[in-house]
């Protein structure tokens, strides 16, 4: 299954602890938008202060449109990475953020569009992992619509494993032994389960199940 979050209910996401610190790392996910805004899919940064983590996230004001968008915060300054493809509503779309070092920072939209960025910026004091939300001191960006399949591994995946994750191709069978986490989102418990890391995310406010994404095959997989 998959989660629809509402962005007018505020409040409704998942939290737990960081799952990364550094590069490399691989962040991929589905999701379907259900209106028009900035919204936060997946983010790890520190939640006591107001700008510090990394982003997958949508902006709907850019100068290039609705625009996907890996963003990174630190106390020392900001870069971002902007995609070219707009997004619109009720379409699925397939969203990998890589961060290869701290000056090779890659956005994927549908596995073939590739952006990437050079500025040198590291967060420093991550303690927190969040599904929906901007989950720093002052919570923000709210994600309206849907999540699934939400996976990290601590490598950098090629463009090649990029492509097959947007090819409708489970996490697990990608790469499977830098697999480290891995959220379904199910949404069968308070927590969503983390089937490969154990980083099991807390539930906030009241997420409902919603239509699957494209997968073969990833409910049998994914219990």
């Amino acid at each position: 299954m998959a989660i629809d979050f509402e962005s007018t209910s505020a409040n409704q996401f998942f939290s737990g602890s960081a799952v990364f610190s550094a590069a490399p790392f691989t962040v991929s996910a589905w999701m379907k938008f259900e209106s028009i805004g900035d919204f936060c899919a997946f983010w790890v940064g520190d939640n006591t202060v107001s700008s510090t983590g990394w982003l997958m996230r949508v902006d709907d004001s850019a100068p290039g449109g609705r625009v996907f968008r890996f963003r990174i915060e630190s106390a020392g300054g900001t870069t971002q990475v902007d995609s070219v493809i707009t997004w619109n509503i009720d379409t699925w779309y397939h969203c990998c953020i890589v961060e290869a070092s701290a000056t090779d920072h890659r956005l994927y939209v549908n596995g073939t569009n590739k952006y990437t960025g050079t500025a040198s910026i590291t967060p420093g004091g991550t303690n927190s992992t969040a599904i929906g939300v901007r989950n720093s001191s002052t919570k923000a960006m709210y994600f309206d619509g849907i999540i699934a399949h939400v996976g990290v591994w601590n490598v950098v995946l090629t463009d090649e494993e990029v492509a097959t994750l947007a090819n409708k191709i489970s996490p697990l069978m990608v790469r499977r032994g830098s697999l480290v986490n891995y959220w379904p989102l199910n949404g069968n418990l308070a927590t969503e389960v983390d089937i490969v890391g154990g980083v099991n995310l807390t539930k906030n406010g009241t997420p409902a199940l919603a239509e699957e994404p494209p997968i073969p095959y990833s409910r049998k997989m994914s219990v």
